[in-house]
């Protein structure tokens, strides 16, 4: 009888430890960590809860610090990641950018976000996407190699 539960209990344990096994090999072989993911969400996070906040404040402009957001809603964000707020006629635009991110970040970002076309890289001035290509000028010049989000707001609530 014992040796009836415990063929069963085997089997499981070995196929569970082949699929986890399997899950570390594929993340080695993709080249991106839980770490990378992990990081970069932290950065959407933060443009998330910027985005709620200007939402949540009518008339704000300039920078909003870290301090200021939520702390559930900024959970991975880091003193790296800045953003500024302008607003005119043509509506509210929001710059974020992360100190230093890099390329290499933006590929995480770019996954994750399924390829969001508001999320590039600085030049200085201006700024380009993966997805969209030369997006013009950024609103607050940041280091080129940064990665950087531009979104403008239309309409009622911005």
């Amino acid at each position: 009888m014992l040796g009836q539960l415990l063929l069963p209990l085997a089997l499981v344990m070995i196929l569970g430890a082949l699929a986890l096994e399997q899950r570390v090999m594929n993340d080695h072989h993709s080249g991106v960590t839980m770490d990378e993911d992990v990081v970069a969400d932290g950065f959407l996070s933060y443009k998330r809860a910027v985005q709620a906040y200007v939402h949540e404040s009518p008339g704000i402009t300039g920078s909003i610090s870290l301090a200021s957001l939520p702390t559930a809603d900024i959970t991975g964000a880091t003193s790296a990641m800045h953003s500024i707020v302008q607003r005119s006629a043509a509506g509210t635009t929001i710059q974020t950018w992360w100190d230093g991110a890099g390329s290499a970040r933006l590929a995480a970002l770019q996954r994750l976000s399924e390829g969001d076309i508001a999320i590039g890289l600085s030049n200085g001035s201006t700024w380009q996407s993966p997805a969209g290509g030369q997006m013009g000028a950024l609103p607050v010049a940041v280091a080129a190699g940064d990665v950087v989000s531009v979104v403008t707001f239309t309409g009622t609530g911005f």
